[in-house]
């Protein structure tokens, strides 16, 4: 990535945080996407991008990886030159987020459906020794929409979970199931606790290593 067009970005970014702040206010997505997008695709068009409040206060600017690990090395020379004392918070891939609470899932095809996940419940099957999992989710109630849209759900909901980065580097196969039986019921855990149950399933692995 030419370190020009990272100099380039981020004096457009301080002469437009201004406006990006009030846009954000407004709640105009359309106006981020046409105020956002074009320096992000002058910079790369391999990285997403979003923007929204920061946890803590102020703003957060995350670079998304778009499916491809190596995509962390250009974010991070993006990141490198990032200023300082913004009142706005720059990171690499989309961070955990409590999804406890619920979340809002809507795609391109137009498909928007309020998600509560305090129902669902996963197993792990783990490949390596470890080094990465298939998850295996029954949600309760059904989800009201498409295969395509159901695993859409499931994986959003994963990455959330564990974060953009460590879902790409642990999870390789997301997978729904229908109508669970007694014993696979048995073995499973509350979806709540996916992120600490893989954490510490990696460290047990890293302290066998």
């Amino acid at each position: 990535m030419r370190g020009g067009a990272i100099d380039q970005f981020w004096e457009w970014f301080l002469a437009s945080r201004r406006r990006l702040e009030t846009t954000l206010v407004s709640g105009s997505a359309r106006d981020l996407s046409e105020i956002v997008g074009p320096q992000i695709r002058l910079l790369s068009e391999d990285i997403g991008w979003e923007v929204g409040p920061s946890e803590g206060g102020g703003y957060g600017l995350t670079f998304t990886l778009n499916g491809n690990l190596e995509n962390l090395a250009p974010i991070g020379e993006i990141l490198r030159a990032a200023p300082r004392e913004t009142g706005w918070r720059f990171s690499a891939g989309r961070p955990r987020r409590d999804v406890s609470g619920g979340f809002v899932f809507h795609n391109k095809r137009g498909q928007r459906l309020d998600v509560d996940v305090s129902e669902w419940r996963y197993t792990l099957t783990a490949f390596d020794g470890g080094a990465f999992f298939d998850v295996h989710i029954a949600t309760g109630l059904p989800l009201q929409a498409d295969e395509r849209g159901i695993q859409q759900i499931l994986s959003t909901a994963v990455q959330m979970m564990l974060g953009e980065a460590e879902m790409l580097r642990v999870i390789d196969r997301v997978e729904y199931i229908v109508d669970p039986d007694a014993e696979w019921d048995s073995r499973a855990s509350p979806f709540s606790s996916l992120a600490d149950h893989i954490d510490s399933l990696r460290a047990s692995r890293g302290e066998r290593e």
